[in-house]
This record gives structure tokens, sequence and C-alpha cells, in this order.
């Protein structure tokens, strides 16, 4: 593509328009491409889709006060490979519109869509950002009727490279007032969050209740070499659903020669299991994958599933094992469980996540790593910390009696709590839970002391 050949020597300080729908083609197929896109494009990231360059090729086609105006998915607002992209876009431009798509079928391809203007211009101080998100399928009907009553006005500084978020600036003020006041959760935890395990064949490591009850009966030995083995959806709030599965932990150095029963059942797997890719050349085809961490599921931890339309972290005791749709936070502190089922921790996820849908109305929310680690994890003395260890002691115990135990009461106390930890005002509060005075009123919320 030649500018100055295709459009004359006017063009070479560049476009006063850039406008497209730029292809969407994952980066697994790019793969011959990448390494000269990674010579070229600052926001290159070696899990980036095509889109993403087109981004930073048009707006370097920009003239100063030059515009661009983009159809193209909205996944890299929040995703990790998104965020040089990110930066660039509010180092060099100010962000004019955004009209954001959530999951809506607006095409028929499975894209995400979202329509964002810029204009080529570093100096975005005071800048605002129109800003509406389209989360009702009748508004694709009456589109401009719906951005005018539901759209709103940004500051450009609210929005950070670490990840997009467009909510109002109420909202945005209290979520940084959060982010004052703690430390981050990877700087509080001795070891980062780790994910479940992966077998690379569930069909021949996982065995359903019957088939562990079997080879139990058979010989009782085998019960040395198979665990518990959870799925993410049995992870709930304060509790965890038995998943009637358990796992072969046939770990790397394993002599499964002990365990012949095992073995055989294995067996029936042979060709599979040795066409493993990660196990192929490292290992023998029995074994498990590599695992660093096999140490932190012998003891008692806090789990949470990696998709849900809330907060949901439980204890799950030692030798309890999970499959990789949950992730462990190595720590078994019950302070740091009840701050993470709290309101305040939804809210705050609500805004770090990757969303699927409008959380609340049927959305759900992606909890990896790289987002809960940021979670604020404010500073406490002894005596706060065993009131908070207290109350949750109480909802583990009424859970392990009665799953399905009403703890309510116990919880909005903690929420409480939480909400004072973090010095916001009731009015902040209303923010996070705009029904607060079904709990506390503002004179009683006031005169409630944290110590």
């Amino acid at each position: 593509f030649d500018p100055e050949w295709m459009f004359g020597p006017d063009v070479k300080n560049g476009f006063d328009i850039v406008i497209a729908n730029p292809p969407y083609v994952r980066q697994e197929k790019i793969k011959d491409l990448k390494e000269e896109l990674s010579a070229i494009y600052k926001s290159y990231t070696s899990t980036a889709d095509l889109f993403i360059y087109f981004y930073e090729c048009g707006i370097n086609m920009l003239k100063q006060h030059g515009n661009l105006t983009f159809i193209s998915p909205n996944k890299f607002f929040r995703s990790n490979y998104g965020e040089k992209l990110r930066r660039f876009i509010t180092d060099n431009c100010k962000m004019k519109l955004i009209i954001d798509f959530g999951e809506l079928p607006v095409f028929e391809a499975n894209t995400f869509p979202s329509i964002i203007s810029l204009e080529r211009d570093k100096n975005t101080i005071d800048h605002k950002i129109f800003i509406c998100k389209v989360n009702e399928f009748s508004a694709l009907s009456n589109l401009n009727i719906f951005i005018n009553q539901k759209g709103f006005l940004l500051n450009q500084s609210f929005i950070e490279s670490v990840g997009w978020n467009f909510e109002n600036e109420a909202v945005q003020k209290v979520r940084k007032k959060i982010k004052r006041n703690g430390t981050q959760l990877k700087s509080v935890i001795k070891r980062g969050i780790l994910l479940g395990i992966k077998t690379g064949f569930n069909k021949a490591f996982v065995l359903k209740q019957s088939e562990y009850e079997n080879l139990i009966r058979l010989n009782p030995k085998s019960a040395d070499i198979i665990v518990p083995y959870l799925k993410g959806d049995d992870i709930r709030k304060y509790r965890f659903n038995n998943s009637n599965e358990y796992l072969i932990l046939s770990k790397k150095g394993t002599d499964i020669s002990r365990f012949k029963l095992v073995f055989d059942h294995l067996k029936k797997y042979k060709t599979e299991l040795s066409k493993r890719t990660d196990i192929r050349n490292n290992g023998n085809w029995y074994e498990l994958r590599s695992c660093s961490y096999y140490d932190e599921f012998e003891k008692e931890k806090i789990v949470f599933p990696e998709i849900g339309m809330e907060t949901r972290f439980a204890l799950v005791p030692k030798g309890v094992y999970f499959r990789n749709s949950a992730h462990l936070i190595p720590s078994n502190d019950r302070f740091l469980l009840g701050l993470l089922n709290s309101r305040l921790a939804n809210f705050f996820f609500k805004m770090e996540c990757d969303l699927f849908g409008e959380v609340g109305e049927g959305g759900r929310m992606m909890f990896r790593e790289i987002y809960v680690e940021r979670f604020p994890v404010p500073s406490i003395n002894k005596n706060i910390k065993l009131e908070f260890i207290n109350k949750v002691n109480q909802i583990n115990k009424s859970k392990q009696q009665n799953p399905q135990a009403d703890t309510k009461h116990l919880e909005d106390q903690i929420d409480i709590m939480v909400y004072k930890l973090y010095e916001l005002t009731y009015e902040e509060v209303k923010i996070i839970d705009p029904e607060i005075e079904k709990i506390i009123s503002e004179k009683d919320y006031e005169k409630f002391e944290i110590k």
C-alpha cells in the first residue's frame, strides 16, 4: 500500500480520516506473519489477533488531529494481549467515541463488536469520551435513540492501559478509592495464583464414582493414588459440591507397578496417552504432565472457578484436587476469604475481569489470575482479623452442616466491615449496593466503627 502513489503528494503528512472494519483473524492463523509483525508494531504480542495491528497502522496513517473510526472486536479492552495497544492508543489519541455491543449478535460472526472513534492528538487533559454500552437487543432497531438516552461522558484520565473500564465517573472514583486503600493480592500471597490440574486426557485419568468404588473394592491400596477431583462449577460461595469424580494421581516418578488395577485401567488408553505432546519426550505415557506445585493441593487452600456470575471463593481441604477450570490461592486465610466473597470484591471484579454478557442479567465474569491478583487487600490489625475469622468460620460451619444454610446476616456484617476498611462513605457504598438501606441506615453506618 503506497498512499502517496494512490492519493498524490498531499497525503504524505497523513490522512484526515481512516475508516475500517479490520479482518478478524485469530492469532493461530497468522503464525507465519508473527516475526515480521513483531519487527513493525509496538503493539505486537504473540497472542494478539490480526485486527490489533490495523489499529496501530491506522493511527500512524493519520495526520495530526485526523480521525480514525473502526468497527472491531472489543476483546482487547481488557485482555492481556491488548495492553500494548491500549497504551499506544491512550498515549497518542483522544478517544472520542466508544460504542460497546458486548455479546449482542450484531453480525453473524461471533466477534463481540464495538465502534471506536479516535483523534490523533496527545493533548488529552480534561478530554471526555462519549461512551455507550448497548446491552439490549431491542436497541439495535433504534440505535441512535438508545445511544442518546444511555450514553455518558467519561474523562479519559480514568482510562488505564492495564484494562479499559467504561463506567461513569462516580463508579470510577469508587474503584480508584478501593485500589488506593490496599496492596495488590499478588504482593500479599507468598506464591502466585495457581491453575488446577490439566490431565491431557480426562477419559483415562478421571474416574466416575462407580469406577472408583470398584477399584477400591478390588484393591483398597488403589486409594493411595486416587484423589477427589472437582470441577470449576463445583466451587460455590463459601462451600463446594462433591463432583463424584476422582483423579488418578500418577505423577512423574510414580511406581505404577504398585497399583496393578489402576495400571490396567490406564493401559486401555495407552495409545491416546502416548500421543500427548507434553509428555511424549518427557516422561512415561501413564504419567500426568509436569506440575511444580502438587504440594499446594495437599494443603487447605482458597479455590475459585474461572467463570462465574459472581465471586465464588471457598476453602477446599488438603488432598482435594480440581480441574483447570478452577484456580487456587495458596492460602487458607479466613480474612482473605471473607474479603474476596464480599460485595465490594464482586463490584471490583466486574470492572477488572473479562465479561460475557451483562453481569447480573445472566452474564459471567472470567476470573483469570491476572485479574484476581490485582485485587487490593487492605492492611488490618490483629483484632479486626480475628473478627473476620470468627464470622467466616461461622459461615463455613453452617455451610458444612447444610450447604443451603442462610448465612446472609453474617455476610452482610462482613460487607459492612469491608466497606469501612476501604473508608467508603455511605453514598459510595450505595454505588456498590443500591439496597444498602435495607441492611443498615446511614446514621448507623456512620456510627459503625471497626478497630
